[in-house]
């Protein structure tokens, strides 16, 4: 799937690690990481979700080792009526930026959209120097924050960590519960 836009909106979706979900991947991540990001949400995944020209749809991108369309892990769009159907278990946030700068964003994503999980790097948090890694494979905030960034590769950076820089660097602010409902139209 290849997304084209004409809006500056970009969002930010990151996935609440819940002990009761199931999801215990999702624990396990954020509870590692939490370790080194003190105080910041229960992230375990993170999500950029751009409006579709098409037909005004929001499609988000990243890594994830869930099968989706198509049955493999890794990068790959995913509607939002299908993302964000358990709203209780995410947090939005939303900014604007340059067309130009989001046309780029996108096409990054078209670019890197097909790619495998990125394994080795997941594994590289447990290092002492995050030096286990594969750039032609993504984990969700490594993808993520290339994207939001503009192609500034960054190792070992996870979702709370990523959600740090969104919030205080990157200047996102988070959506009220009734606009997230609208992304899903």
């Amino acid at each position: 799937m290849r997304i084209v836009t004409e809006r500056d909106s970009v969002y930010l979706a990151f996935y609440k690690a819940d002990k009761q979900d199931g999801h215990y991947f999702d624990d396990i991540i954020s509870g590692y990481t939490g370790l080194f990001n003190k105080k910041t949400p229960k992230y375990s995944h993170v999500e950029i979700g751009f409006s579709n020209k098409d037909d005004g749809s929001v499609h988000f991108f990243s890594a994830t080792t869930r099968s989706y369309l198509g049955g493999k892990s890794g990068t790959r769009w995913i509607p939002a009526k299908d993302m964000l159907k358990h709203l209780d278990r995410w947090d939005v946030y939303t900014r604007t930026f340059s067309m130009k700068e989001v046309r780029r964003m996108v096409f990054i994503c078209n670019c890197e959209e097909g790619k495998p999980y990125d394994w080795a790097g997941i594994f590289g948090f447990g290092t002492p120097f995050g030096t286990i890694n594969d750039k032609g494979k993504w984990y969700c905030s490594e993808i993520v924050n290339y994207v939001v960034t503009v192609g500034d590769w960054m190792k070992r950076i996870s979702p709370r960590r990523l959600w740090v820089k969104a919030v205080s660097v990157l200047n996102f602010k988070p959506m009220l519960n009734d606009d997230v409902k609208k992304l899903r139209a």
